[in-house]
């Protein structure tokens, strides 16, 4: 075999190793990129169960409707936000409502230690912070819903944690028009 032959050899074994390394790392980093939207969802899910299942809401209540997020809070943001709450009913006084939820926390594998279980009234008034969810939540119920009765308090009750990293998920992403 001439020297112009092995070189030829030599360099094609080389370029097929790095092609083969070089396609390798693209898989693993695309599957990683392909993997986070299932792994939010997982997530989600496990909020919602936390909501639905590992808050003690009084007897005296009732599910009126659920709601989640998930998605980034601002526009040309990359980060997850997790909002999973639940608009109940209640015939209890404000004060007994708010103390049966006082210092209430639930802990979710993967989420903050201890997340407090978050409380607003519903009514007309009631004021959350541009970009977070649960101000569509309340807007959308306030309009659909008549929440002057005398006798019947809506509230929400809710978990959130904002400002998770997206890690490519094309949810947690949004866009400016």
């Amino acid at each position: 075999m001439t020297l112009f032959e092995q070189g030829k050899k030599v360099f094609n074994s080389t370029a097929k190793i790095i092609f083969s390394v070089t396609l390798s790392i693209v898989i693993i980093i695309g599957s990683a990129f392909f993997l986070t939207a299932p792994l939010h969802t997982l997530s989600l899910w496990r909020m919602e169960r936390a909501v639905a299942s590992s808050i003690q809401h009084p007897a005296e209540t009732s599910l009126v409707e659920r709601f989640s997020f998930l998605g980034s809070r601002y526009i040309d943001d990359a980060e997850c936000t997790y909002a999973v709450g639940e608009i109940r009913s209640t015939n209890l006084s404000i004060q007994e409502l708010l103390s049966r939820y006082e210092n209430n926390t639930v802990s979710i594998f993967g989420f903050t230690r201890r997340m407090p279980v978050y409380v607003l009234i519903i009514d007309e008034e009631t004021l959350t912070p541009i970009g977070e969810p649960t101000r569509d939540w309340i807007d959308d119920f306030v309009e659909r819903f008549n929440t002057n009765e005398a006798d019947i308090i809506y509230y929400l009750v809710y978990l959130y944690e904002p400002g998770r990293s997206d890690i490519g998920d094309y949810r947690c992403l949004e866009q400016g028009l």
